[in-house]
């Protein structure tokens, strides 16, 4: 039995454990992936403008092949163009809150932005806020969203919304689905029609446009896992993920679990905040209280940070090589991660690291 401390401020008794995936994204076969390479450096010099240092990084993307990377912060939505120049969104620019903790691009390349206020989206260089059935702005705290063909999901503390047109098409909450609680944590569309939502102390849900299928953690208990590979490793999710295969991972209080379509797999086991597929799948990247994790074809690499029990900066992993890096994260508590295609940023506690192949 392992046990771990309450969701939000868990810790491990005793060392985290890493399971070794035997079907994470596969390795991409015509290139090297993330592990094949050394360790690598992080640059600690990139700062937010305008912002206060040390500010939270809740929330990344990259846009297109490298175009744009965009972080959503505690203090404002933020663009690092490929030449290095950035541009700060604040109310001024039309957002709900400057309080921001996700950021996504749709299918037509335009942004959109989840703030403790609700969700907007970019149009001809200011935001517009996402109308609810009412007629007014929807004001709802924004914890995630993601984009499905024309239709954009938002996850939010009172429910999922669906949104076409700028518009509410739908509300889902405990009243008309069996979402369990309210607090929509993670959400992913799979490409085949389905939406994957994770829910705060509600395990996990499929929607498939009609129909709900629920998961949750057999023993019910969100720091406990009784027994390995038994299925949702705790009710208190975090995330949600697609790999390129289809396999649905998911990060919980507990862990990441993996669904491959028939059975639940215990990934890894620890406290997780964030999990993002990167290299289009073929790369899981995971966000944890302790620093950074990559899984890729069967490989686990962790940039660790915590003193007392690495040296600062040191690496470990099955298979993904040890070492120690150059620079460091600038907290250990990783909330999230967008891989470019050269380097990846690391979002944390107290600001942005990148992290940089070895020159």
């Amino acid at each position: 039995m392992v046990v771990r401390s309450p969701a939000g401020q868990a810790l491990l008794v005793g060392a985290l454990t890493l399971l070794v995936l035997a079907r994470v994204a596969a390795a991409d076969a015509g290139g090297e992936g993330w592990l094949a390479k050394p360790p690598g450096r992080f640059r600690e010099d990139l700062r937010l403008p305008g912002a206060a240092a040390g500010v939270s990084v809740f929330g990344s993307t990259v846009q297109g092949d490298g175009e744009a990377v965009w972080f959503a912060t505690e203090s404002g939505l933020f663009r690092l163009d490929a030449r290095g120049a950035w541009t700060r969104f604040g109310k001024t620019e039309g957002l709900p809150s400057e309080v921001t903790r996700s950021v996504a691009i749709d299918p037509s390349g335009r942004a959109w932005c989840g703030t403790s206020r609700g969700p907007a989206y970019l149009e001809g260089g200011a935001f517009r806020r996402v109308m609810g059935a009412d007629g007014q702005a929807l004001d709802a705290d924004v914890w995630t969203q993601c984009h499905d063909g024309a239709r954009t999901w938002v996850g939010t503390d009172v429910g999922l919304f669906e949104v076409s047109g700028g518009r509410v098409a739908r509300q889902f909450t405990i009243k008309n689905s069996p979402l369990g609680e309210n607090w929509i944590s993670g959400v992913a569309a799979d490409g085949k029609g389905n939406v994957w939502v994770g829910i705060w102390l509600g395990g996990v849900a499929r929607f498939d446009g009609t129909k709900w299928t629920v998961w949750r953690d057999p023993d019910g208990k969100p720091d406990v896992d009784e027994k390995p590979d038994d299925g949702l490793l705790s009710d208190a999710v975090t995330s949600v993920a697609i790999d390129a295969a289809g396999g649905v991972f998911v990060g919980t209080s507990a862990g990441v679990s993996h669904f491959d379509g028939w059975h639940w797999k215990d990934s890894y086991l620890g406290p997780v905040q964030y999990v993002e597929p990167a290299r289009e799948g073929r790369t899981l990247l995971v966000g944890t209280p302790d620093g950074l994790i990559i899984l890729e074809g069967g490989l686990t690499r962790r940039y660790h940070l915590r003193a007392e029990d690495f040296p600062a900066g040191s690496v470990s992993g099955w298979g993904g090589g040890s070492g120690r890096t150059q620079g460091r994260l600038p907290s250990a508590e990783v909330f999230t991660a967008a891989a470019a295609p050269d380097r990846i940023f690391v979002g944390t506690r107290r600001g942005i690291a990148v992290l940089e192949p070895p020159p």
